[in-house]
This record gives structure tokens, sequence and C-alpha cells, in this order.
């Protein structure tokens, strides 16, 4: 997959870029590299995160009922320590 990139232009004071500069190379990305990190975090903010999406989806009741028949699932929860081995 090619992902497009667009030049933006930004103008802020002189000694802004130079700690600019620095911060991205203390973390090894270029100034483009992290101006994006900067603002996808950012846009992110609002959004739940991955395990405040998933919370709740899935319910162990419901899981352990099917261990009993799934042999697979009951070793997984065996291995996780949600049931004692037989």
């Amino acid at each position: 997959m090619t992902t497009s990139k667009t030049r933006v232009t930004l103008t802020v004071d002189d000694d802004f870029v130079a700690l600019y500069k620095l911060a991205a190379e203390k973390r090894g990305l270029t100034t483009s590299e992290f101006a994006e990190k900067l603002l996808r975090s950012v846009i992110d903010e609002g959004r739940p995160s991955f395990v405040d999406r998933m919370r709740g989806m899935l319910d162990l009741e419901k899981l352990l009922e099917r261990a009993k028949t799934d042999d697979r699932l009951r070793y997984l929860l065996t291995k996780y320590g949600y049931i004692e081995s037989n």
C-alpha cells in the first residue's frame, strides 16, 4: 500500500525550530515524522483506546460454558489461568 504525502509549511519562531529539531533527533525521527506523530497523538486523544473499546465485549461466564465443549478454548483458558487443568 502506497501512502501519498503532502508538504506543509509552518511559520514558527526561530528559537522554536532549534528545539523542535533537537526533540525530533533525540527520538531518532525526522522533523516530518516527529510532526506527524505529534499531530496523530493530538487527533487520537479523544478516541477511546483499543482496550476501552473491547472492555465488556467478552463474557467470562459464557466463555467458561463454551470451554466445556471447545478443546482449544479450554486449553487457552487453562494456559492463562482462568480455569484449572483436570
